[in-house]
């Protein structure tokens, strides 16, 4: 089972912090071995405020990390959850969740844009 990570221990990592070089980092890649890293949403949202943070220095970090964001939209269709699997892009996941904020059914997070 994967181990979800909370913003206090990334953002050392992140940082590159010595708390991160000496305990963390090492840690990190031994339980990334065994069993896998995740973040939630507001875990990376978190980071991304953090100073100096950007999505591309975020993504390149926790790719490095071999830690993963686990995006959850909560309970939803096969349906739903196969949009979901299939977007590649952030722009993809904007669009998805500015509908998803905006349906009123399933349909209309599943209609194609115009």
């Amino acid at each position: 089972m994967a181990i979800a990570l909370d913003t206090n221990i990334i953002w050392p990592v992140l940082a590159g912090t010595e708390l991160s070089a000496s305990i963390l980092t090492p840690l990190l890649e031994a339980y990334s071995v065994s069993d896998g890293l995740v973040i939630a949403e507001p875990v990376y949202a978190e980071a991304l405020a953090g100073p100096g943070a950007s999505v591309a220095r975020l993504d390149a970090a926790l790719a490095r990390a071999s830690i993963t964001v686990e995006v959850r939209f909560g309970r939803v269709s096969s349906k739903v959850d196969a949009a979901i699997g299939v977007t590649e892009t952030e722009e993809e996941v904007n669009v998805l969740f500015v509908r998803a904020l905006r349906a009123q059914t399933e349909s209309d997070v599943l209609r194609p844009t115009r």
